[in-house]
């Protein structure tokens, strides 16, 4: 069996450690995250070349891509994500999520925009589009007349 490898960014001063999602739990949030943006995509061509031209949630937000947001699938995106990550302030790492305690929300208190680029980060992780998506093939052109 392959080891999944945490991946570590600091973002605004916050170092954050994220493993991928599991097989279930990344299929649980790509048909959540599909199916609320499916109105913005007329396609699989259109889904990839938008993935690999928004390179995190605030630009997507920014350029109005996600204009439609379901706040119940946003919050269930945190919460899986949330599950596989921790973070590390002085020197001291903590998952935001644990048998004992949820420190997601307290943790993201007045830090919308930290919320934000963690959670783009974290999809990353599971979901690198960029790498992990081919190009749809290009048809090819008809041959010329003549």
């Amino acid at each position: 069996m392959l080891a999944a490898q945490v991946q570590a960014k600091d973002i605004d001063g916050v170092t954050y450690y994220v493993l991928p999602l599991g097989a279930l739990a990344s299929a649980r949030v790509a048909a959540k995250a599909l199916r609320m943006a499916a109105p913005a995509f007329g396609d699989v061509a259109s889904l990839v070349a938008v993935s690999k031209a928004v390179t995190s949630v605030l630009d997507g937000l920014a350029s109005g891509i996600l204009s439609d947001l379901d706040d119940d699938v946003i919050v269930y995106c945190i919460e899986a994500f949330a599950r596989v990550t921790s973070f590390e302030v002085d020197g001291r790492k903590l998952p935001l999520v644990s048998d004992n305690a949820n420190l997601t929300d307290e943790h993201f208190r007045g830090r919308f925009p930290a919320l934000l680029k963690w959670l783009a980060f974290a999809a990353s992780v599971t979901f690198p589009f960029v790498t992990a998506v081919a190009t749809p093939p290009t048809p090819a052109a008809p041959p010329a007349a003549g």
